[in-house]
């Protein structure tokens, strides 16, 4: 097949995620960020899926894909949101990620934080408490594995870093993971940056970072590296990223 110079993109493995997110950008969005724009623009979407439902008489599958493009065209003219031209754009490689994959990457990088804090846990009440709330692998990932990633980018242990309640984890270690991702965006194209601002949580409520994750250079390195040991097919398909 002969591709076109400019998008030999298409080519590629992930050419079918740069394409959801550049036209069926409502599948990817965060509901929360969804629900406010809908709201501002006086949209129903309840009424929305219903209509075209009762238009198609089709399946659900067919109808929310439809239901989406309809969406995502409002979207992207309503925000302006410029197209993001290949992979290989900087912030792409977390910006293109499926879902479960990207609430996968916000959830470890939020637990990354807290790596020296996690390893000093020995009461076995306490690691039962932190394995029933965020799973013996996210635990065991950020206790053996993080400290490594850190010591190979440079950025300093985290020996401040304060747990929360294990009851408390997921929701705190995904906003902190939130913030990291937002401060890889707001230096990415933008293109990139703002699609990948807008798939995370519009009000994000928890702990303020680290000083170590200031810099910009500091929050890319800890994405990049978490996401590397997390997902490497997934990188291997950004050679720009390497």
């Amino acid at each position: 097949m002969m591709i076109a110079s400019g998008v030999d993109w298409l080519a590629r493995p992930v050419a079918a995620h740069l394409l959801r997110a550049n036209f069926l950008f409502s599948s990817l969005i965060h509901p929360a960020q969804l629900q406010r724009w809908c709201a501002h623009q006086d949209f129903n979407l309840h009424d929305w899926t219903e209509d075209v439902a009762r238009r198609l008489g089709a399946l659900p599958q067919a109808v929310a894909r439809v239901w989406h493009q309809r969406v995502s065209v409002a979207l992207v003219q309503d925000l302006r949101l410029d197209p993001i031209a290949g992979p290989d754009e900087e912030g792409a490689v977390a910006c293109l990620l499926p879902p479960p994959a990207f609430d996968r990457l916000t959830l470890h990088l939020g637990l990354a934080i807290w790596s020296v804090p996690l390893c000093r846990l020995i009461s076995r009440a306490d690691l039962a408490g932190w394995e029933e709330a965020i799973g013996a692998p996210a635990l065991a990932f950020s206790r053996r594995m993080v400290p490594i990633l850190r010591a190979r980018i440079g950025l300093p242990s985290g020996v401040d870093a304060v747990l929360p309640a294990s009851s408390e984890a997921p929701a705190q270690a995904r906003a902190l993971g939130a913030m990291v991702l937002a401060r890889c965006f707001e230096a990415a194209p933008p293109a990139v940056g703002r699609r990948g601002l807008l798939r995370l949580p519009p009000d994000v409520d928890g702990p303020c970072l680290p000083p170590s994750l200031d810099p910009v250079e500091a929050a890319q390195a800890l994405t990049h590296a978490v996401l590397e040991a997390l997902e490497p097919e997934w990188c291997s398909h950004f050679p720009a990223t390497h």
